[in-house]
């Protein structure tokens, strides 16, 4: 089975205009990023704080 249009693959990887969050995953550690996605996703509402 081939996958079409897969990102990286087959279609190029296109950075997105207006990112709701940036994770420097190259200059900080892990925890730190996951740390920042569960945050944002807090302050959005996606999941609820203990």
């Amino acid at each position: 089975m081939k996958s079409s249009n897969f990102t990286g693959i087959s279609s190029p990887y296109e950075a997105p205009l207006h990112p709701e969050l940036i994770v420097n995953t190259g200059q900080l550690p892990m925890e730190e990023c996951a740390q920042q996605v569960l945050n944002y996703l807090k302050s959005i509402g996606k999941i609820k704080s203990k």
